[in-house]
Parts: structure tokens; C-alpha cells; sequence
């Protein structure tokens, strides 16, 4: 428990110590695949593990308030900017690899680990988490739709993969009552570090399926790599800072926080099974990665302070 506690207190520095290791670590990718399923169940479980279901918290949680912002943030964050670039991509003369990568951003679920994350970092939890089982909701439907309008086609079979998404996600939320309920609030309140550590250990395993072995991949051709690094900082990094930016006209600091922190950070691994395979796309993914492993850290160097008159998620 000690291990997990250190591990908790130091998650934002052992997220970025992970991502720099794992792809040097010579493993086989492939090993670890089907460790993928039950790592995508824990790290929901341990977002809806921190959040009260009480009746009237969910009642709070999921109103119409809420669920309508969740909509419309993710109309607008996979939709809109998809339409947007296409006319960008039609008005200008836009390469190929940067076209694909962005509207596979565009086009991805938030990821799974993004309520934890914005535990981690002191964020509004409950916005993170509604965002994220929104968004990851609605994906059979959003994907499909953003893909169409950026002009991408896509793998037909895209149905039976959301269901195995939404499987997985029904799989985290009732792992994660089950628990609750286990142990109550206040004992898991209190073992918020161990939690930490262990939402930051399992996002590391995640990434020797992702990332394992890739960096002879971009040794190989250093200038692609570095091109779609410098793209993946744009959208993650850059996305997250102008969203927050913009949010925070009309949220706390916090839940503005948590918003841009959904927005930036993707589950583009789901896009590698939907399009058609593309060594670029799947470079894209590997160095995606990098921000999403940075960000706790980066944004650690930096508190949020709500002003009192902000709206926030809870009222």
C-alpha cells in the first residue's frame, strides 16, 4: 500500500517517466494486447469510484444542465471542427498526413483515463466524468458522423466495435458502483493517493500496447516523427489551452480546466481499428501519447483557482 500511496503522490512525474521508457522496452506489443480490455474497465472504475451515486448526486450529476453542455461540447468538439476542416482542407492546400491525423482526433471518444487525470490534477471530477461517459456514449453515433463529414471512410464493421467499447464502459461503471459500495465514501476517500497510483501504474501497461518497441520506428524516419509530435502537442496541448480559455468565460476555473483537458486528450487507439490501416495514423497515435502522458505534469506547474462568482458543474 505504501508502494501505491508513493506512487499516487508521484503519478504526475511516473506518467511522464513511463511514456519516456516504455518504448525502448523490448517487448512484443502484442503480448500485452489483451491486457487492453480489463485496464479499460479498471481506469473507469476508478473514475466512477470517486464520484458519489447517491440518488441525488446522480440526479445532480446527470441533469438537464449537464447533460445538455456534455451534448453540445461533444457536438461541437467532433462535428463542428470536423465540418471546419474540411472546408479548410478544401480551401487550402493541406497535406494529406496532417489532414487524416486531425480528423481522426476529431473524430476519437474522449479517453477513458481523462476523469482520472483530472482528479489527479485537482480538476471538476464530475464535468470530467460526464464528458467522458457522454462522449464515449454517443460514439457510435459521433464517429461514424464525424468521419462522413471530414470525407474519411471507414471500416463498416464500426457498430460491433463501438459495442465492445460500450461494453467495456458498462463493465467500469458497474465495477466501479461494486466497489463503492464495498468500501463507502469516506474509506475511499481517504485512499484518494492509492487510487491515484493505481489510475497511474494502469495507465502506464497501457502503454506497452501502444507505444512499445516504437522507438526504433521513429529512429527510422526521425523527421515524420518529429512533424506528427509537433502535431499531436498542437492538438492536445494547444486544444486543451484554447478550450480552457474559452470556457473559462462562462465556468470556474476548474470546470474549464476539466474541459479542456477532455477535449485534448482522445482515445485515438479506437480510430486504428475503424480506418483503414495508415502508417502515419498509427505513428500519429504512438507520439499522441507523449502529450497526454505530459500533461499531468506540465499543468501540475500550475494551480487552478475558481473565482466565486464562475459557474461550476455543481451548481
Amino acid at each position: 500500500m505504501r508502494s501505491l500511496t508513493w506512487a499516487g503522490r508521484h503519478a504526475s512525474a511516473l506518467l511522464l517517466v513511463g511514456f519516456c521508457v516504455i518504448p525502448f522496452v523490448p517487448v512484443s506489443p502484442q503480448l500485452f494486447r489483451p491486457m487492453l480490455p480489463p485496464l479499460v474497465i479498471l481506469v473507469t472504475a476508478l473514475a466512477v469510484i470517486r464520484q458519489p451515486l447517491t440518488f441525488g448526486d446522480l440526479g445532480q450529476l446527470f441533469s438537464r444542465k449537464m447533460l445538455c453542455h456534455a451534448i453540445a461540447f461533444v457536438i461541437g468538439g467532433q462535428l463542428a471542427l470536423a465540418l471546419i476542416l474540411r472546408a479548410a482542407a478544401l480551401a487550402t492546400d493541406m497535406p494529406m498526413v496532417v489532414f487524416l491525423t486531425v480528423a481522426a482526433f476529431l473524430a476519437a471518444p474522449p479517453l477513458s483515463s481523462g476523469p482520472n487525470l483530472a482528479s489527479l490534477l485537482g480538476y471538476d471530477h464530475p464535468r470530467a466524468l460526464v464528458l467522458t461517459l457522454t462522449g464515449t456514449l454517443l460514439a457510435p453515433l459521433t464517429i461514424p458522423a464525424s468521419l462522413s463529414i471530414a470525407g474519411l471512410p471507414f471500416d463498416a464493421h464500426i457498430l460491433s466495435i463501438a459495442a465492445e467499447v460500450f461494453s467495456l464502459l458498462a463493465g467500469g461503471i458497474v465495477l466501479g458502483i461494486f466497489l463503492q459500495a464495498v468500501f463507502g465514501m469516506s474509506r475511499i476517500h481517504a485512499a484518494r493517493q492509492h487510487l491515484n497510483g493505481l489510475a497511474a501504474i494502469a495507465m502506464i501497461i497501457f502503454l506497452i500496447p501502444l507505444v512499445g518497441g516504437t522507438a526504433l520506428l521513429m529512429l527510422r524516419d526521425p523527421v515524420i516523427a518529429f512533424n506528427l509530435f509537433l502535431l499531436a502537442v498542437a492538438l492536445n496541448l494547444g486544444g486543451n489551452i484554447l478550450f480552457r480559455t474559452i470556457a473559462r468565460r462562462a465556468f470556474a476555473a476548474s470546470d474549464a480546466a476539466s474541459q479542456g483537458l477532455i477535449f485534448g486528450n482522445r482515445n485515438m487507439a479506437l480510430l486504428l481499428a475503424i480506418l483503414p490501416f495508415d502508417p502515419r495514423l498509427s505513428l500519429f497515435v504512438a507520439v499522441m501519447q507523449a502529450p497526454i502522458y505530459m500533461s499531468p505534469f506540465i499543468f501540475s506547474c500550475f494551480k487552478v483557482k475558481d473565482r466565486p462568482c464562475a459557474t461550476s458543474s455543481a451548481s
